[in-house]
């Protein structure tokens, strides 16, 4: 993990433009995690950021907050929870061909 490695870990340099720095606190944020752990996520292959119930629930008030309020947020778990399971592979819907 992480915190295991934080003494082993070494500062890079890396410059972006402005807006795609914006885009990458954007995705850092709804992803709960800061732009450097974020970052290193991406480059380690670390995509998974589904691994709590409480993953869940943060995916789900970011999409809510991106409507708007214009869905019921029982209506945005049920989107949540099928794109998920699609991405996961678990589902038998479009993601995997039915």
């Amino acid at each position: 993990g992480y915190c295991d490695a934080m003494t082993t870990l070494r500062e890079v340099k890396v410059r972006f433009a402005p807006e795609d720095l914006e885009a990458i606190d954007r995705l850092a944020q709804t992803a709960g995690k800061s732009r450097s752990e974020y970052l290193r996520d991406l480059v380690t292959g670390n995509t998974n950021t589904l691994q709590t119930p409480m993953d869940f629930h943060r995916l789900v008030a970011g999409a809510h907050r991106s409507t708007s309020g214009h869905l019921d947020v029982r209506q945005v778990q049920a989107v949540v929870a099928y794109v998920v399971t699609e991405l996961l592979g678990a589902g038998g819907g479009v993601a995997r061909g039915a």
